[in-house]
């Protein structure tokens, strides 16, 4: 062995062999051993052994290293500009390249990269980061893929793998609105010269080019190929294949660079990767989300089947503008990407796999601010976008040969920094002000008390900013950065400190969030702005609001505001009491709001109006200074007397009310009131007329508008008023009484016309603040006309039309609405109408239709006009009503709207006609109506005894008939046919909806619209197709190979369509029945031809003329067969073949039916000799005879494959013509065929002689059987017909199913040079999504409550995607809603049913989804749906009121009255709804079966006793009652539709009235389960299943507890209704408040017990204490009345509150027993998790924390459930003594032991806390114990004489640690701090504003 390798080998073979073993080594043997004994190898006999691979031969090293320094690449937006935008990448780089080292052959170091945008010529200073600086290692690292070795195969060099490794530290991209434009707008300055145009070979052959390019080559050997075959495929692929290489099909092994072959990418992020959204978008500069990836990991290896994996957290946060920091939407979560891709071959790519799989809960947050977020910048954003959009437009109009605008998308405007904000003055003085920032760590106590006892300044002394008075100056608190955004991470408090002139600077104050904030300053005496001796602290309240979306105003101004709602401007005159010379003037506009100046809020105000109004200051001052406690009001009347002229006395109303300020200490009285001005009384209008008012007795007149309000500014509301009004044709009414003092309450106003006819008017009378009073006129009723004719109405059972209504009102209707009233009271409350007597001629009598009610709903009323003519019909019209209430204002006034009942609207191109089908061929044309395009108009059936069908035509088809009838009474969408002289179809889509009481049908033209039925005829002849039962004209031929749209000429006959064949039968088929149906059959006869007068291939005469004579076997008479010139259908010539192979005469046979088998005994006359038997030698003449079974021989026939006809059991003998003379009339024989043909004889191509050559040629082409089948394709019916021998697979759908008009379907399978997409094959994708925790979503709304848990657990989900469709199956285990509200009743709102052990259901997963997508056309406006099954286990919904009017909140489900001012809102919604449902532009949907399957529904609806003000809103606004009850068993059916082609909105109409009407059905089951009736259904399921299970089971015990268990819940229920029922009677809020806060923490039996012996004490003592409490608080509510209303309560209380008790311990009790009684079966379900703490640090949301979250819990049962505390932390100080720490928003606790035994050794309130800190005591054997001292504030009342360090105490707590101590104290300093700023926050008392 040795010696073959190191010596030279004479043979010719071995150089060849050593350069194949080693090619490094050289020819001559010395070189080689040299090279040889250089390695590090182990010699051995014989043997050689490598152990470490090593290069043959020491080669020289290379290395390319780059160094790239500041390198920078700008890419700008307009180079015709110096100024311009522009995006510069800046880096420094080395690389490094060493081919010849193994381990690290490549290296890429990058370091400050860099990318961001500026204006050229002021990079740093507009310079803004979009990627910030970051470092990035790029190796290749080489490594030996250590194979088995053995043998000579350890000389060899080993295969190298090398690996791409990518290490980046950070990456921070911050991406914002600007740079998205910015980069659209470079992206469109780039010349389209810069994009190579494709080749004209690419454009010419555009689908060859991509079937060669799917065999595997590129792109220019295709190119080339086409052209050297002129475009021809097969010759193309042929030189491909020796020309060219293919590259697909071989197994990849990575990509190359260079000499170096990659196999291995490995990626690592060591930081973070962030994206931070940025919307800047308008005047905004504000993080808008961040998404951020840590721990990112990424392999993927290159190898043959391609796979990979990535793991990484995900985080995404969201910023709150309002309080200026970030929360999170998806809470951090660990999951991992794996994918692999599988081998390919030549149409496909390989298959895809990719999983996603998590083992944590993909936790959500949704709040109400990110939704408010949401919607704002979405609107923001489009409107800018649009906006953009338009000017592009504009600028391509201003080109004018130009060149054309570029800067389209202008962002070159200095963009805001991200906090900005605007400091307002409004103190009336001169204020000075430095900002500051502060951390959490910042002990602000200490700051303060270094304030307040004078400390030295600091340092650096703060720079103060001056503001004058009323002036207003922007500030920020950070400086303009290149990496914006990028300090919002950190907790930091953006605070501003203010010294206003006269006082001392205030305790800084933080702006971050939005509210009202307050501080106290100190006087200043030496200021100049002090003009009293004695100076007074002052009250600086600081009002911080959003300006648009993103800048904070910060207002500085007074606590006393005064508030002018009266119509003119007032002027305001301070006088200070003590200075009386000293006064100030103040000018507060209409509307508007003003603070009065700090130095002027003890003076007096005078108000006086200004402008018209020529009047003096008030007669008496405004004072405030009486109203001491927050929420304190007074009310009060101001008159100002005129100074001269004819003005009157001016009168407004004053209310004052105190805010929620804290008490003044000392001496002062501090401002802290709302002063509002109103006028005394306002006049609303809520009428559609205007009105004309005045006061009786009186002056006071005026006129108000429709909709619009006035104030009375001289009307005296401490006195008596009559008020009177006169409307349009109403002069005279019945003056109203109002006495002063009124409060609310609705009287009648009665109003008569010219008529004397009484209508009577509704006056709403409220009062307001300050004594002021609201008057509001409306109608009862607004009867609208919107029927387009002349309707008269009146009361039933009486004889006069209604009020209003005159001799006009006979003519023509009415624009206005017209005010309607129940005037008599005896006649019932009924309304009933006709036409108007002007709208027919003489000879017709309107009477009045059936009554009907005015109530909310929608009906209908037939109006018959009656003809006095004998002999015409009568007019019946068909009006639509529909009552409904109004909104906002409006919500008194039903508003009635007469519509018709039918409303044509032509969308189409065409003009339209319409009829009634049963007037089409009258005389006259009158009850024909036209429409043009774009155009709606009524539609009333002229015939009601008639079919009701519609038919339809087009005026701009030429000739064009009349469709057939529809109906439009009915939710539908159908195609109507239309058709010309030609009979050719034309269609029309129609749509029918319905609004109100109206049925919309639209017309549309449906090009765009696949049509509803197709032919396709697969077969090789024409069919006859029509629908059947119709008339003769309108069948329509389908030739053959062809496809033909269809839709039915009359919609009304059933779907049943008739196809016939020519010469064959017909058959009858179902389009809604899928599958194979009736054959079609035809005589498949023949001609017996001699085959050279004919070309073989294609049936055409020969070129040869002496022969192309088409000579065929005839019997002209007779029965001779002789030849004849073929004659197209002549029967004498035409033959078939039976089963047995008889030739029977077509001619001489009676007619059949093709379908039947013929008898043979009957059949008719067959081919066959003359002669007895024939003969070997001899040719014997062809003639017919009669079927013989004896002559079976010389009657049966074959057709021999070489051409030519002869009897099977006479071989040698064959049919032919005598001596080949082919002429007409020549006879035919049979006979030997001649051993060799002579010379003489002419041969055919077969090389037979010609006069023996016979074949057959069809009559008709095919086999004469065609199947027929109905099959879907899409929202196309296909009725498809193919011959049954026909190869080609004929099943498959056409690839185009939107075409309308005819076309062959040859075409389609070859390729199109159209312009439509060619076939390109897709890669098969599988995505598997494995989420064993599932999803979690917390809702929070904007009052920090967290709503709802919705819980997803075992998330299975499987996307499957493929050429032919796409797949998603998608199962969830388990499903529940929790409600996380503190206090409910009900703690989980949805869950799964459970189910029984024997249910076979009880496995399946609580929701599947399983959906199928096929793929449509790109230009066609639709999604195509196989199936969608939707299925939903039982499932329990347990709603509770509280919880369901707060998600009514969150998703905004509700408007106010100031949004519903609108009276025709109703349009508006209808004309939305009409679009949204027949609008071409609105996606359809098909589906070939839809189902939703919701088994069963366990209902309970929990009522709750009393709603906070804002939800009784939303309840009184929604108007949805409710009512107790508890576990109705709802049985819904399943939602079931097949072959649904309709938009998304009418099929989500379809679900939602299927399920409501579900829901009615179950009203049964609802009603007996409600708590009053003591849910009798709950009883007898119970009894049910005890009897139920002693029966099957035995169980004996379990029938008295389930009869237990119903007889107590029943008895609980009961009692419980009746309670909280008499509960309300006594009207003692307080009381039930505290009966509710009792039951709503009893959840086991102990605790329900409990509860009802606590409800029995509180009901006791409530009645005996009621007579003394209800009327002290009426009097200091009310005063003298209130006094005497809570005497009335009281003695009410004494009588119901015991009983109330005593019904509470009997609901208790038999609630204990319910739950002691209750079956196992009957699981009671607990929260997945306990509710989350909403407020975190800067009152942020934070990620959850279970252990804070059982920490606040375990708050609120030491509080006693008092959930405005919150917990702040929670600390074990101590673990040998067991001491705990809480640390809440109010107190603080220490307790000792566990949570289950818990004892409270000491509670700190941080009002009384002075300080907290850490104390370190050492004793005398050197151990250092740590306290938590807490100083406490003396009490000011023990004083006396002592000072306060007496008083003062400091209790300590042991702690554990000195970290610990200090951590304790940090949090409880934290703590304080927050107090002190909740207590300096205003609370605004949202009741109290207007």
């Amino acid at each position: 062995m040795q010696e073959f390798i190191t010596v030279k080998d004479d043979s010719p073979h071995g150089n060849a062999v050593a350069e194949e073993v080693a090619p490094s080594i050289a020819s001559n043997s010395v070189g080689a051993v040299s090279s040889v004994s250089a390695n590090p190898l182990t010699m051995s006999t014989g043997i050689l052994t490598k152990r470490i691979p090593v290069d043959r031969v020491a080669r020289q090293a290379f290395e390319i290293r780059l160094n790239i320094t500041d390198t920078e690449l700008v890419v700008v937006e307009d180079s015709s500009k110096w100024d311009t935008n522009a995006v510069i990448l800046k880096s420094t780089a080395v690389l490094s390249y060493r081919p010849r080292v193994t381990d690290k052959p490549f290296s890429f170091n990058i370091s400050n990269v860099e990318v961001f945008s500026c204006l050229l010529g002021i990079e740093d200073e507009s310079a803004l980061s979009i990627i910030d600086p970051l470092g990035a290692n790029i190796d290749i690292n080489g490594k030996y893929n250590q194979q088995k070795s053995g043998g000579l195969l350890d000389v060899m060099q080993p295969p190298i793998d090398n690996t791409l490794e990518i290490s980046i530290n950070s990456v921070n991209i911050r991406w914002s609105y600007h740079d998205m434009m910015l980069f659209l707008a470079i992206a469109n300055s780039i010349p389209r010269r810069a994009i190579p145009a494709p080749s004209s070979t690419s454009l010419q052959f555009a689908n060859e080019l991509e079937a060669l390019k799917q065999l595997g080559f590129s792109q220019p050997d295709c190119e080339q190929s086409l052209i050297v075959s002129q475009g021809r495929m097969d010759d193309a692929a042929v030189w491909l294949t020796e020309n060219a290489v293919a590259t697909t099909g071989r197994p990849v092994q990575g990509f190359n660079l260079g000499e170096l072959q990659i196999v291995n990418v490995d990626v690592k992020v060591t930081g973070t990767f962030s994206v931070c959204i940025i919307d800047d978008c308008k005047d905004a500069d504000v993080p808008l989300m961040e998404f951020n990836l840590r721990g990112f990991h990424l392999e993927h290896c290159m190898e043959r089947r391609q796979a990979g994996g990535a793991t990484g957290t995900v985080t995404v946060d969201f910023y709150n503008r309002s309080l200026s920091g970030w929360e999170p939407v998806l809470e951090p979560w660990k999951c991992g990407v794996t994918w692999e891709q599988g081998q390919s071959d030549g149409t496909n790519s390989g298959k895809l796999c990719v999983c996603v799989a998590s083992k944590t809960t993909l936790g959500v947050n949704v709040t109400s601010r990110q939704l408010e977020q949401y919607r704002r910048t979405r609107d923001t954003w489009t409107e800018e976008y649009a906006t953009g959009t338009k000017r592009e437009q504009q600028a391509d109009l201003i080109d004018f040969g130009a060149a054309p605008l570029k800067n389209i998308f202008r962002v070159g405007h200095k963009r805001q920094p991200f906090v900005s904000f605007v400091l307002r003055n409004n103190t009336g003085s001169r204020l000075w002000f430095y900002t500051e920032t502060a951390t959490p760590n910042k002990r602000l106590a200490l700051r303060k008390q270094a304030v307040r006892k004078g400390a030295e300044e600091p340092a650096r002394p703060p720079e103060w900013t001056e503001v004058a008075r009323g002036g207003e100056i922007a500030f920020s608190f950070d400086s303009i950065s290149k990496l914006r955004h990028r300090e919002t991470h950190e907790q930091r408090h953006h605070q501003i400190v203010v010294k206003v002139d006269g006082w001392h600077k205030v305790s800084p104050v933080t702006v971050d969030k939005v509210g009202i904030y307050f501080r106290h300053a100190a006087p200043a005496p030496d200021s100049s702005t002090m003009t009293t001796t004695d100076p007074v602290p002052a009250r600086v309240v600081f009002a911080v609001s959003m300006d648009g979306s993103v800048r904070k105003v910060v207002t500085v101004r007074s606590a006393l505001v005064l508030v002018n709602t009266l119509e003119e401007q007032v002027e305001v005159r301070l006088e200070k009491p003590a200075v009386r010379y000293e006064a100030h003037s103040l000018k507060i506009d209409s509307g508007s709001s003003l603070a009065v100046p700090l130095s002027y809020v003890s003076a007096d105000i005078w108000v006086r109006p200004i402008g018209f109004w020529s009047v003096g200051f008030c007669n008496k001052p405004i004072h405030w200074r009486h109203l001491l406690r927050p929420g304190e009001s007074s009310d009060g009347i101001r008159s100002c007397t005129p100074d001269g002229g004819d003005v009157g006395i001016y009168r407004f109303c004053v209310s004052v009310k105190r805010e929620n300020y804290p008490a003044s200490m000392g001496k002062h009285v501090q401002p802290g009131h709302r002063i509002t001005f109103l006028p005394p009384v306002v006049l609303v209008n809520l009428l559609p007329y205007d009105i004309e008012y005045y006061l009786k007795a009186t002056e006071i007149t005026g006129k108000v508008k429709a909709g619009k309000q006035a104030a009375l500014f001289a009307a005296d509301v401490s006195q008596d008023l009559e008020l009177g009004v006169r409307i349009e044709s109403f002069a005279r009414c019945k003056e109203l009484l109002i006495a002063a003092g009124s409060t609310h309450y609705v009287v009648r106003m009665h109003l008569y016309d010219s008529a004397d006819r009484r209508m009577l008017l509704h006056v709403r009378i409220a009062s307001r603040r300050g004594g002021a009073l609201k008057v509001s006129i409306l109608a009862p009723y607004w009867l609208v006309n919107k029927a387009g004719l002349p309707l008269v109405f009146k009361q039933e059972n009486v004889h006069k039309e209604a009020a209003g209504q005159f001799e006009e009102h006979e003519f023509a209707r009415s624009v206005a609405p017209l005010l309607f009233s129940f005037a008599s009271s005896e006649a019932p409350s009924m309304c009933t109408m006709r036409i108007g007597r002007r709208q027919h001629s003489d000879g017709y009598l309107p009477n009045w239709c059936q009554p009907f009610p005015l109530e909310a709903g929608v009906g209908v009323r037939q109006l018959h006009v009656k003809s006095t003519n004998y002999g015409q019909p009568n007019w019946v019209y068909n009006i639509g009503i529909d009552v409904r209430a109004g909104r906002g204002r409006y919500r008194d006034t039903n508003i009635v709207t007469f519509a018709p009942r039918y409303q044509l609207d032509n969308r189409s191109r065409h003009k339209l006609q319409f009829a009634q089908r049963c007037t089409l061929y009258a005389e006259s044309s009158v009850s024909q109506l036209s429409a043009l395009p774009n155009s709606s108009l009524p539609f009333h059936w002229p015939r009601l005894d008639m079919d009701p069908l519609l038919c339809v035509r087009s005026c701009n088809i030429a000739g064009c008939l009349w469709s057939g009838g529809f109906r439009i009474d009915r939710l539908e969408s159908l195609h109507v046919n239309m058709r010309d002289e030609q009979r050719k179809s034309h269609f029309l889509r129609v749509e029918i909806v319905i609004q109100g009481p109206t049925f919309f049908v639209v017309f549309t033209d449906a090009s765009s619209m696949p049509p509803p039925f197709r032919i396709d005829n697969y077969s090789e002849v024409a069919i006859q197709f029509w629908q059947t039962k119709v008339d003769d004209r309108l069948r329509s031929w389908v030739s053959q190979q062809t496809s033909v749209p269809y839709a039915f000429d009359e919609p009304t006959l059933p779907p049943y369509l008739t196809c016939a064949v020519s010469g064959g039968t017909s058959a009858t088929y179902s389009m809604n029945s899928f599958g194979e149906g009736e054959l079609l059959c035809y005589e498949n006869l023949f001609y017996i031809a001699v085959s050279e007068t004919f070309t073989a291939e294609t049936g055409r005469p020969s070129t040869d003329h002496t022969l192309a004579m088409q000579l065929v076997l005839d019997v002209p008479q007779g029965i001779a067969v002789i030849l004849a010139c073929k004659q197209s259908g002549k029967r004498s010539q035409l033959w078939r073949m039976t089963g047995g192979g008889m030739l029977v005469h077509e001619g001489s046979s009676e007619p059949r039916d093709p379908r039947k088998l013929t008898d043979q005994s009957k059949a008719g006359l067959v081919l066959d000799i003359d002669a007895i038997a024939p003969q070997p030698d001899r040719y014997v003449q062809l003639i017919l005879k009669k079927h013989d079974e004896r002559r079976q021989r010389t009657q049966t026939w074959h057709f021999t494959e070489d051409g030519r006809l002869c009897c099977p059991q006479l071989p040698s003998l064959y049919v032919q013509v005598r001596s080949g003379c082919l002429r007409r009339g020549a006879d035919v024989l049979l006979g030997p065929a001649p051993p060799a043909p002579p010379h003489t004889c002419r041969l055919n191509s077969r090389g037979i002689p010609v006069e023996q050559g016979i074949s057959r040629q069809k009559l008709r082409p095919g086999s004469g059987a065609l199947s027929v089948k109905i099959l879907a394709d899409g929202p196309t019916r296909v009725l498809q017909i193919t011959d049954r021998n026909q190869k080609r697979a004929a099943s498959q759908p056409t690839c185009d199913w939107i075409l309308v008009d005819e076309h062959k379907l040859l075409e389609q399978d070859s390729p199109t040079t159209d312009g439509s997409a060619p076939y390109q094959p897709r890669q098969d994708l599988q995505v598997h999504v494995l989420l064993k925790h599932g999803v979690a979503v917390s809702l929070i709304n904007q009052f920090c409550e967290e709503l709802c848990f919705i819980s997803l657990g075992d998330i299975m989900c499987e996307y499957t995607a493929n050429v032919k469709a796409e797949t998603l199956n998608c199962s969830i285990r388990d499903i529940q809603v929790d409600n996380q509200l503190l206090g409910t009743q009900v703690p989980v709102m949805l869950h799964m049913t459970a189910a029984p052990r024997t249910d076979v259901h009880r496995s399946l997963p609580a929701l599947s989804v399983i959906v199928r997508r096929v793929p449509s056309q790109e230009r066609v406006n639709a999604d195509i749906y196989e199936y969608l099954i939707v299925d939903l286990r039982p499932m329990s919904l347990k709603l509770d009121e509280r919880l369901l009017w707060k998600l009514f909140q969150f998703f905004g489900m509700y408007q106010s009255d100031a949004e519903l001012i609108r009276m025709e809102e109703s349009d508006y919604d209808a004309q939305r709804a009409l679009t949204a449902a027949t609008s071409i532009a609105n996606k359809r949907y098909y589906f070939g079966m839809m189902r939703l399957d919701i088994r069963q529904l366990k209902l309970s609806v929990f009522t709750s006793g009393k709603l906070a003000p804002d939800l009784r809103a939303i309840k009184h606004l929604t108007g949805v009652p409710l009512i107790r009850f508890e576990d109705a068993d709802i049985e819904l059916d399943p939602f079931e539709r097949g072959h649904q082609f309709e938009t998304s909105q009418f099929l989500l109409d379809a679900v939602v009235k299927h399920y409501t009407e579900e829901l009615k059905s179950q009203a049964a089951n609802i009603l007996g389960s409600v708590d009053f009736l003591g849910n009798p259904l709950g009883l007898f399921n119970d009894i049910t299943e005890g009897i139920s299970g002693l029966i099957s089971e035995g169980k004996v015990g379990g029938l008295f507890k389930n009869v237990a268990h119903g007889v107590s819940n029943s008895t609980a229920k009961f009692t419980g209704s009746l309670s909280d029922t008499l509960g309300k009677v006594s009207m003692d809020d307080q009381h039930q408040a505290l009966r509710e806060n009792i039951r709503s923490h009893s959840g086991t039996s102990g605790e329900h017990l409990t509860a009802g012996l606590m409800g029995l004490g509180v009901g006791v003592f409530g009645g005996l204490t009621s007579v003394i409490t209800q009327p002290i608080q009426g009097a200091s509510r009310d005063g003298f009345e209130g006094l005497f209303t809570g005497l009335g309560k009281g003695i009410v209380g004494m009588v119901t509150k015991p009983a109330v008790g005593l019904l509470d311990m009997a609901s208790g009790a038999a609630h204990a027993v319910s739950r002691t009684s209750r079956s196992t079966s009957k699981y009671s379900y607990q929260r997945v998790r306990p509710p989350r703490s909403c407020v975190g640090p800067g009152s942020l949301l934070q990620c959850y924390s279970a252990g804070q979250a059982e920490d606040q819990q375990f708050l609120y049962s030491l509080n006693n459930n008092v959930y405005s505390e919150r917990l702040i932390a929670y600390e074990q100080i101590h673990s040998q003594r067991k001491t705990h720490c809480i640390i809440s928003s109010e107190k603080i606790y220490f307790l000792r032991g566990n949570r289950q035994n818990k004892d409270i050794v000491l509670v700190v309130h941080l009002s009384e806390l002075q300080r907290c800190q850490h104390l370190a005591v050492r004793a005398h054997n050197g151990e250092t114990t740590n306290y938590i001292v807490l100083t406490k504030k003396p009490d000011p009342q023990a004083l006396g004489s002592r000072s306060p360090q007496d008083l003062q105490q400091s209790p300590q707590v042991v702690c554990e640690s000195e970290m610990m101590a200090m951590k304790v104290a940090h949090k409880v300093n934290y703590a304080w701090n927050l107090y002190q700023e909740s207590i300096q926050t205003l609370v605004i008392d949202e009741e109290g504003e207007e």
